[in-house]
């Protein structure tokens, strides 16, 4: 039997990277790219990004890519939830981008996955947003 050394290699001890990239696409357009983990260790920043992408003025439309997530839990679900019905509640939108079939698994599984509006690509969830072709908008500098 092989022992492992107690505490564990600090490799172990590092939690999860969750990185998102808000930009708008469009006036009144909002995408927040996910990539990482989503899971309970995670879930604070995902919120915390998708809160401030609906921050004033809240976009008519929010999009969360989750093109780069490899693994979605309840806790994520809900945090897109929780965003949608707050975005809902000041007049937008918000659609998942979700082309991994596990990821919208779960969206599926958690009754989540017509209420978000997920769709496969990036332009799917632009129809009847954005023209044809619409490139990502300047940034501009937002303040906390």
């Amino acid at each position: 039997m092989t022992a492992f050394p107690f505490p564990f290699p600090s490799h172990h001890a590092r939690l999860p990277a969750l990185v998102l990239r808000t930009c708008g696409l469009a006036e009144g357009i909002v995408v927040v790219k996910v990539i990482g983990d989503v899971d309970l260790a995670t879930r604070s920043q995902l919120a915390g990004g998708l809160a401030r992408a609906i921050a004033h003025p809240a976009p008519a439309l929010l999009v969360c890519d989750l093109t780069g997530v490899d693994f979605l839990a309840c806790t994520g679900v809900s945090a897109l939830a929780e965003a949608r019905s707050e975005l809902a509640g000041r007049g937008g939108t918000l659609r998942a981008v979700a082309p991994d079939r596990a990821v919208r698994r779960v969206l599926r599984i958690t009754g989540q996955f017509e209420p978000l509006g997920t769709v496969t690509d990036l332009r799917s969830a632009l129809v009847g947003f954005a023209p044809v072709g619409a490139t990502p908008l300047a940034r501009k500098a937002r303040r906390a």
